[in-house]
């Protein structure tokens, strides 16, 4: 009736859903909107998008490179959309600049997700080993407790097999005794009848 400790759920199963992705694809879009409505001000603001790299870096160094990627193609895109007509030239070079910049930077970001993904890796395969070690030990411990119980009956049966031979061996000294007396009082007689002979 014992409970088996089961292995958790990872984390990053739990997480990335479809919807979840989605949502974080669209956040994209505001951040662009925004960017779009300051950018006259400073090309800088263009770097708020990588706070969703930073943001997926906890979920390990693949998903932040993914979201490097999706930034540096989501502000090119907007680049090409909202280009200005004229000063074409000196435009492409400042946004080209801030995409290289801003790839550069997070891939930077995205590799404080290699710790990260090695340890809950890890972290993962030690909660499997203890996990196992969990289910192998409440397996020995069932059978040690199915041999404590054998080791039960059988002390039990060793000591009513122990009784029974006591109890044989009284009754058999008993009754040697009795044969024993019984012998002494018939010589007794025989010696009797011989000594009135």
């Amino acid at each position: 009736s014992r409970r088996l400790i089961a292995a958790p759920r990872p984390l990053a199963a739990s997480i990335s859903s479809p919807v979840t992705l989605l949502f974080l694809h669209m956040d994209v879009l505001v951040w662009l909107v925004s960017v779009h409505q300051v950018d006259g001000a400073a090309f800088i603001f263009a770097f708020l998008l990588l706070g969703r790299v930073g943001d997926q870096v906890g979920y390990g160094f693949v998903r932040a490179f993914y979201f490097c990627n999706v930034m540096v193609v989501a502000y090119l895109t907007y680049s090409y959309f909202w280009r200005p007509e004229f000063g074409a030239d000196t435009f492409w070079l400042e946004r080209i600049t801030i995409a290289v910049v801003l790839y550069l930077t997070g891939l930077y970001i995205a590799t404080a997700g290699v710790p990260i993904t090695k340890l809950r890796s890890r972290t993962s395969a030690a909660v499997r080993e203890a996990c196992d070690l969990a289910l192998r030990l409440s397996i020995k411990s069932r059978e040690m407790e199915a041999q404590a119980a054998e080791l039960e009956k059988a002390r039990i049966v060793a000591e009513s097999a122990n009784r029974a031979k006591s109890a044989f061996l009284a009754n058999m000294s008993h009754e040697l005794r009795r044969i024993k007396g019984a012998g002494k009082h018939l010589l007794g007689l025989i010696n009797d009848v011989r000594s009135r002979r």
